[in-house]
């Protein structure tokens, strides 16, 4: 059985499943994986420069993502009112992406570069004619340092672009209920220009109800009430 994410698919996670015999039961290989990373976790915080080839690479895409963001070069701007951030980044930036919750990636400037320059919770990275727009993981768990905007679905703004579509580009995202929900325009390039896409963005984010309240008993179901 192989778990799902990169980590595990990556040389340094083959050969720690290659040191176990997981069983085929998803959730007894995860409990099995679990109980290994334990027994190993001292020694990692003990010496980590002595397990770099674990961490190294996505390390050095972080740093990347860290300067160009600050020598200027991603331009970033917010529309508070929807709680929006707009980078636009060169095609040259780093690509390499970087891990998210251990076993998920995201492919772009590495995400806690990103997070780190800009507290909205609504992220679109604009990258020639490619877009990527992300709800962050702090609108799906109950937040108390500060009140959100309740995250809005993407999916009838990915129908309504893929409607406008004449390029390559092919309009995808999860549920609104996903950790981190991700509209995407795929590997083609898009033939909707940049205002276009930011116009719809923010119409979209201004005039669609609230589709998740982590506070709510059932938060893919907020009441009327909710902002």
């Amino acid at each position: 059985m192989t778990p799902p994410g990169c980590r595990w698919c990556s040389p340094p996670g083959r050969r720690v499943r290659g040191e176990l015999d997981l069983p085929a039961d998803y959730d007894e290989a995860c409990g099995l994986l679990y109980e290994h990373g334990a027994t190993r976790l001292g020694d990692l915080c003990a010496d980590v420069v002595a397990h770099r080839e674990l961490w190294v690479a996505e390390d050095e895409t972080l740093s990347a993502s860290e300067q160009v963001i600050a020598a200027g070069d991603v331009a970033i701007s917010e529309r508070h009112d929807v709680d929006l951030a707009i980078l636009d980044v060169p095609v040259d930036a780093p690509l390499a992406g970087g891990h998210r919750f251990g076993g998920r990636w995201a492919d772009g400037l590495h995400p806690m570069a990103v997070h780190n320059a800009t507290e909205r919770v609504v992220v679109a990275a604009i990258r020639g004619r490619t877009y990527d727009v992300e709800q962050r993981y702090e609108s799906w768990v109950q937040l108390r340092s500060r009140p959100l905007r309740l995250r809005r679905d993407l999916a009838p703004l990915a129908a309504r672009l893929q409607d406008e579509e004449r390029g390559d580009a092919t309009w995808t995202t999860p549920p609104v209920s996903d950790l981190t929900p991700r509209l995407h325009s795929g590997d083609g390039d898009s033939s909707i220009d940049r205002s276009r896409f930011v116009e719809l963005l923010v119409d979209h984010l201004a005039t669609a109800p609230p589709a998740w309240d982590p506070f709510s008993p059932t938060p893919a179901n907020p009441s009327p009430s909710s902002v």
